[in-house]
């Protein structure tokens, strides 16, 4: 039985524990210490210190104050807490405070360069499945599970053209999941007992420019999914509705009027007005806002709030996620930004943030929160594209998060990242596509 150290990532030296290597400290100009795996080969890093060092940000003429955070390589400060033994890893349970990744990742074939993701059961034998989608070569490629731990070669369908976003939801409600691939146009395919029916749903939903970012929510009252999605100009939404026993898009119209360059956007059922319905927070590439948007609950949306959540006023940002980081029990906003930093804005009640925190990570593409450590608290996973490698910040409760020790290394440019429990041992495993030239999905198991 292996024992692995708190946050620390690397295992108490016996036989057949991961061997971190040397850790060195990172200067002043960002230069990495010896990291265990080399990024080229794919696997787990070590190193002390983020990728790209911390520093304070100038605060320039009408900018709102933020914060930068640092990290001590050599101290343990801002990580969980725990008492008693530490936890262990290997013993079948997930234990608070354990991080049990040590194995080499293994690598799936997919569809060419895959770019999204999404996991869910597809062929309805109660263990999920991996879905990638490939913008160059326009397909979805699924990865069934084969019951033992691996996966089955892709079984590939036509994505639409230029696709960027796969979702999955029981969208007609008969129990299996379906899927929703958004980009020149949406396209649906329409899951009846593993077999999959395609739909290029009509009415221009893509306009012209095609659709950049969606997701899947219930926003007015019908128990229906909807979705929300980003075109060039703005954000719209599109009520899901059930047409001779399959789902179907109707209503699509705009909600956020944000200008050219709209780009992620996100939608949760955990209202920032303190009602019980979903509404919306989108970002622009060409603007530092955020804008949200409260929903009503019958398709209607009210006015419009903006709050800076990148640094400059027209540094831009990319991808949004929202989650309960310090518990409080209201939502806390995510951004990914341009110049490579990402930023996390505290909510401090009913439609209002604190100022924005800077994390310096070089090239922060998609964020992904989940509660790595089995504390308590969502952590946050940050695919860098330009740094290939997926890290993990740990968060100490209050939604203040450290860079962890433990990196996730990749082939190529990851962009997509998910975390599931892909084979059932109660452990999260962490998912991510990326660009190298071939169609690769690589998974790191945990061990708990």
């Amino acid at each position: 039985m292996r024992r692995c150290s708190i946050l620390f990532l690397g295992c108490v030296l016996p036989a057949g524990c991961f061997n971190p290597g040397t850790v060195n400290d990172t200067d002043t100009n960002g230069s990495s210490g010896t990291s265990a795996v080399e990024p080229s080969s794919g696997g787990l890093s070590t190193t002390g210190t983020p990728p790209d060092t911390m520093t304070d940000s100038p605060t320039d003429s009408g900018e709102e104050t933020t914060t930068t955070m640092g990290v001590d390589p050599d101290s343990s400060s801002g990580d969980d807490a725990t008492t008693g033994p530490p936890p262990m890893c290997g013993d079948g349970n997930a234990d608070p405070g354990e991080l049990c990744f040590g194995d080499p990742p293994e690598i799936y074939p997919t569809g060419d360069e895959p770019y999204d993701l999404a996991i869910a059961d597809i062929d309805s034998d109660d263990v999920l499945d991996i879905l990638t989608l490939s913008y160059t070569n326009d397909l979805l490629s699924i990865l069934e599970s084969d019951g033992i731990g691996g996966f089955t070669p892709p079984s590939n369908y036509d994505g639409g053209g230029n696709p960027h976003r796969v979702r999955t939801a029981d969208f007609d409600g008969d129990g299996d999941s379906d899927i929703v691939i958004a980009g020149g146009q949406l396209v649906t395919y329409w899951n009846q007992s593993g077999s999959l029916v395609q739909r290029i749903e009509p009415g221009g939903f893509g306009g012209s420019f095609g659709i950049n970012s969606m997701e899947v929510m219930e926003g007015n009252g019908d128990e229906v999914p909807d979705i929300v999605y980003t075109q060039a100009y703005d954000f719209q939404f599109a009520a899901g509705t059930i047409v001779s026993s399959r789902w179907a898009l109707i209503n699509s119209g705009s909600i956020i009027n944000a200008g050219e360059g709209a780009s992620g956007i996100w939608a949760t059922e955990f209202a920032w007005d303190s009602d019980s319905d979903a509404d919306v927070i989108g970002v622009n590439q060409y603007y530092s806002d955020a804008f949200i948007t409260t929903g009503n609950g019958d398709g209607s949306f009210n006015e419009v709030h903006e709050h800076q959540v990148c640094p400059g006023r027209f540094a831009g940002a990319r991808h949004v996620i929202t989650d309960d980081f310090d518990g409080d029990g209201s939502q806390d906003i995510v951004v990914t930004c341009m110049d490579g930093d990402f930023t996390v804005s505290l909510g401090t009640g009913a439609m209002a943030w604190n100022d924005h925190t800077i994390y310096s990570l070089d090239g922060a593409h998609r964020p992904y929160a989940y509660d790595i450590d089995d504390d308590g608290d969502p952590d946050l996973l940050v695919a860098t594209s330009t740094l290939n490698r997926v890290a993990l910040y740990i968060n100490d409760g209050s939604g203040s998060f450290t860079f962890s020790e433990l990196e996730f290394l990749t082939n190529g440019s990851p962009y997509g990242v998910e975390v599931a429990d892909l084979n059932g041992d109660g452990g999260p495993d962490i998912i991510t596509t990326y660009q190298d030239g071939t169609g690769q999905v690589m998974v790191w198991y945990s061990n708990p």
